[in-house]
Order: C-alpha cells, then structure tokens, then sequence
C-alpha cells in the first residue's frame, strides 16, 4: 500500500513538476522521464535499500519504499560545464536542496567516460505534503557516454 500511496502522490505532480521544471531552462535542455517509476522497480529498490540499512521489523520493512526518492525525475542535456552550473543554480534557488552527488568531481569514478550530476530537490504537492525528486544535469559529451553504457 505504501508503495501505491507514493505512486499515485508522485503521479498526480509530474505535470506540474515537469512544467516547473522546464521553466529552468532553454528549449531542447530539458527532458521529462518517460514516466514515473514503476511499482516492480520500487519495490526491488526498496529490498536493496532493507538490506543496505539493515532495515529490521515488519514497520521499517513496510516503509522500506520511502527510501527510493527517484520516481519522480527529469535530465536536463547542456552544452557548457557554465550552462550545468547555471541552470543548477536555477533549481537550487526555486528549491529546496536535499542533497547532491557530483560525478564531475575528480574523485568520481566514471565508467566508459560517464558523468552526470545529482540534485534532489524537495516537491510541495500541496495537501499531500511533499516528495523527493531527482534532476540529473548532463553535458552533451555524457549523454554520449551513457548511450554506449
């Protein structure tokens, strides 16, 4: 039940998210998920994540699936290292941040030449109160990589 509860919330703002989302940058960047996450892939994420966080008890199991905070996403494909940076600052200004991971750091490894940056930013779905979501950044050389991963 938890897992269909975070479906239908995240389903019922991808429209809104992704609109918002758009509005922080030029036409062409931006680049809706095709569609949200689905049920089976939650699940086999969140029993990764009951193992990870040696996640004990039926109630911890139970909302094992609040760990996966990716299905709500988008990508945005930039030109210049300076245009990434822009339109993250974009985001993080409208935003608030929760986290991100910076695979263009020195210290990221990066298979067959892929890197990419993660923001994930809080979402208000009014009533329903709000969500996690994923912005992954990319330079065009990186899309590149990742189709041939």
């Amino acid at each position: 039940l938890v897992t269909m509860w975070m479906i239908g919330v995240h389903e019922r703002y991808s429209a809104s998210y992704d609109a918002k989302m758009r509005s922080f940058c030029e036409e062409g960047e931006f680049h809706a998920a095709p569609g949200l996450k689905g049920f089976p892939r939650i699940m086999a994420k969140a029993f990764e994540y009951k193992e990870e966080f040696d996640l004990e008890g039926f109630e911890q199991q139970v909302l094992s699936p609040l760990f996966v905070i990716d299905v709500l996403r988008c990508t945005y494909q930039l030109t210049t290292p300076k245009r990434l940076l822009e339109v993250r600052e974009a985001i993080s200004r409208a935003l608030p941040k929760v986290r991100s991971k910076n695979g263009y750091s020195r210290k990221a490894a990066a298979p067959c030449g892929y890197r990419d940056m993660k923001v994930n930013v809080l979402w208000e779905c009014g009533e329903l109160g709000s969500v996690i979501t994923e912005v992954q950044l990319m330079l065009d050389a990186n899309a590149k990589a990742k189709k041939k991963m």
